[in-house]
């Protein structure tokens, strides 16, 4: 398989949290990626260097990327399993 060919996103253009976590130096990234409650259902947020796809197995929901970055997310009104597979 050949290399993806990515423009990476400036650090600086991404909210704050997000920088933190490609930099290694957020003290918390639990509390922005995985699973949270949204106004409209569940939010998913991953970060996945390298990936070209990411989707919730379990019930079939792709996740969009956000563009320029490696991450990740999709909203869901769906019932999420406690332990969810990428």
């Amino acid at each position: 398989m050949g290399q993806r060919n990515v423009k990476k996103q400036s650090t600086s253009a991404l909210p704050a949290d997000y920088a933190r976590i490609i930099a290694a130096t957020h003290h918390d990234p639990f509390a922005v990626l995985g699973r949270h409650p949204s106004g409209t259902g569940t939010r998913i947020t991953v970060y996945m260097p390298n990936a070209e796809r990411v989707a919730v197995a379990d019930i079939d929901l792709a996740l969009t990327r956000i563009d320029g970055t490696d991450f990740f997310e999709a909203t869901t009104s769906a019932t999420l399993p406690e332990h969810y597979q990428l």
